[in-house]
């Protein structure tokens, strides 16, 4: 499985000539927002086992946990939080880039589940919190 970060890197790459410059950007700066949201609070929520890889990998590769984990480690809660608190009360935000950061994973998650880097299970589970993709199939 590719991790959180290659992922994310795979898909700014096939999304350049898709979208605007401006879009593109803006979905670079979302991506590094929920990176570093990411590395910083979910590592607080593995198992055991997990929390050992992560530590050990941080200690001795400096690895931060986009760069360990794939995107099975990204729960529903993590995009909730991250469009409906984070980007809004911790970063400030504008509207307009929050539409944008909705409208970057109603393409990344279908694209990812294409690719089969997400499970049709947690695919549906994150496409339910983002909205807008109720009607594509889960399987």
């Amino acid at each position: 499985m590719k991790t959180i970060k290659e992922a994310f890197n795979e898909f700014l790459k096939e999304q350049k000539d898709g979208v605007s410059s401006r879009t593109h950007r803006d979905y670079e700066d979302l991506i590094s927002l929920f990176e570093e949201y990411l590395d910083v609070c979910a590592p607080d929520d593995l198992y055991e086992e997990d929390k050992k890889l992560y530590e050990e990998k941080q200690k001795n590769e400096h690895k931060e946990y986009c760069q360990i984990f794939d995107l099975a480690y990204i729960s529903d809660y993590d995009i909730e939080y991250l469009l409906e608190d984070y980007l809004i009360n911790d970063v400030g935000e504008s509207a307009t880039f929050i539409e944008t950061s909705r409208r970057f994973f109603r393409k990344f998650l279908p694209w990812a589940h294409e690719k089969g880097y997400v499970e049709p299970e947690h695919y549906g589970e994150l496409a339910d919190v983002v909205g807008g993709l109720k009607g594509k199939k889960f399987e």
